[in-house]
């Protein structure tokens, strides 16, 4: 999946990924890929929103700023 959501189209990746979020929810990872398809799109709300659901995982990146 993760080929598709960086090199695929962006609106036909964002589709099968909202999708497969809805279907697998608990899989943080398909967030991450939903959250990158939607910026190649440009849509930048659902990127947010699944950034939002990454921090309710408590995904956090080694290399950023503490808060």
């Amino acid at each position: 999946m993760t080929p598709f959501a960086i090199d695929g189209p962006p609106a036909v990746a964002e589709s099968l990924l909202a999708t497969a979020t809805a279907r697998w929810d608990g899989w943080f990872l398909l967030h991450g890929l939903r959250a990158v398809s939607a910026l190649r799109g440009g849509r930048c709300d659902v990127a947010a929103e699944q950034f939002l659901v990454l921090l309710d995982f408590g995904i956090e990146r080694r290399e950023a700023p503490p808060s």
